[in-house]
């Protein structure tokens, strides 16, 4: 059966951690065939992750509001299902406030969202 161990890193060894930094999950199966469609999805998650989150930025710059949320709403699900709960927090937190925050507001939030994406995209890359 397949899982995600959170608190350590995709390939082995344990994520490095501080008080504010996320942790991340490594990907572990019981069968090949699971181990490669889990690894497919973190590939497809991270060659569509800068996009999404470009998207979300415009759909709220141009307040095209229903479409930014549709668009957390699917890369909160998928952030979710690796594990990335930071991401998910924060894409939540817009969600949640979007039709009530101000314009700063919200464009602060997605700071913090393509802020966390970057950390996230690092993790991995590196």
């Amino acid at each position: 059966m397949a899982c995600l161990d959170s608190g350590e890193v995709a390939g082995g060894g344990a994520a490095t951690s501080s008080t504010s930094a996320p942790t991340y999950p490594r990907l572990t199966a019981a069968s090949e065939q699971e181990t490669a469609m889990m690894a497919r999805f973190l590939h497809e998650y991270l060659d569509l992750l800068d996009g999404r989150v470009a998207t979300i930025g415009e759909c709220i710059r141009s307040a095209r509001l229903e479409d930014a949320r549709v668009a957390m709403l699917s890369l909160e699900s998928t952030s979710g299902m690796i594990g990335e709960h930071a991401l998910v927090g924060r894409l939540h937190d817009l969600r949640v406030t979007l039709n009530s925050s101000r314009p700063r507001q919200r464009e602060a939030m997605v700071s913090a969202i393509e802020a966390e994406a970057k950390l996230v995209r690092s993790h991995y890359d590196s």
